[in-house]
């Protein structure tokens, strides 16, 4: 069942790029119980369900996670921008410049392959009116043509409203800077006040380590200023901790050895029962 979510339509999918769901589903235990599970799918993987193929991946997480995400991002962020203004001004525009310089390095590629294929093509039809090639292979290389240069056409159109958008830039880091102050005292952030705060969230599918650990990326873009990391302090352990660390280490070596034995005695197993008698 679709969850009537403030969340709707700006949390993505990695993989494939769209919109996730966010669903309410209520099971029923044998106990007699109900759980009750709010989470988010995407929606590409859950619209192929009838398709003998699924397309995209199972890629789902909690929607009660997604809160917390985003107030520790933007306690996080605001905290930067307060504290370390002239840095975080310093950044913001580093980081824009870098950006403006790939974008006009990607628009000016991408036109320079827009007039080759208006070349090809002329060329193709001059071949095609000389009778130098058949009409099957004018079609078919001329709809390919065409179709690389619209997709390139748009991608241009999108790369340089980008390009605009960062050239405001000024005037963005102003207004995200005026809602910091506004929220600066703010403990507790309803779902209408992270929306002012966040773009759009981009989740990734879990993966394992070698330990078999599980663990997911998840981006949190925010209005204005897009995606911005804060530079981690780095924290000195206690001697508990470090000796705490050394342990859950040991263990996790300990289980991967575990696994790793027990997937060679089923192998060894497997090999004895096909071995001829």
């Amino acid at each position: 069942e679709n969850a009537d979510s403030h969340f709707k339509d700006f949390v993505f999918c990695a993989r494939c790029g769209a919109p996730m769901s966010n669903l309410h589903h209520a099971q029923h235990l044998k106990t007699g119980t109900i759980c009750y599970y709010d989470f988010f799918i995407c929606s590409t993987y859950r619209k192929s369900e009838h398709l003998e193929e699924r397309q995209c991946v199972q890629n789902a997480f909690s929607a009660k996670a997604l809160r917390p995400l985003l107030k520790e991002t933007i306690q996080a962020v605001s905290q930067y921008a307060l504290t370390n203004q002239e840095e975080f001004l310093a950044r913001l525009q580093r980081e824009m410049l870098e950006q403006t310089k790939q974008l006009k390095k990607g628009i000016a590629e991408k036109n320079k392959r827009v007039a080759e294929l208006d070349r090809l093509l002329k060329k193709l039809y001059e071949n095609y009116a000389l009778e130098k090639i058949p009409e099957e292979r004018f079609d078919a290389l001329s709809a390919e043509y065409e179709s690389e240069q619209t997709q390139l056409e748009k991608a241009v159109l999108d790369e340089q409203r980008q390009l605009d958008e960062i050239q405001s830039g000024e005037d963005k880091i102003e207004r995200f800077q005026a809602l910091v102050e506004r929220y600066r005292d703010c403990t507790e952030y309803s779902d209408e006040v992270l929306r002012q705060f966040v773009e759009k969230v981009i989740v990734h599918e879990t993966v394992k380590d070698e330990d078999g650990e599980r663990s997911r990326e998840i981006e949190v873009y925010l209005n204005f200023i897009g995606k911005f990391d804060v530079p981690v302090q780095p924290v000195e352990l206690s001697p508990e901790e470090q000796k705490r660390q050394e342990v859950l280490k040991k263990r996790r070596i300990h289980e991967r050895n575990k696994r790793v034995q027990k997937r060679q005695e089923r192998m060894n197993a497997q090999l004895k029962n096909e071995s001829p008698i």
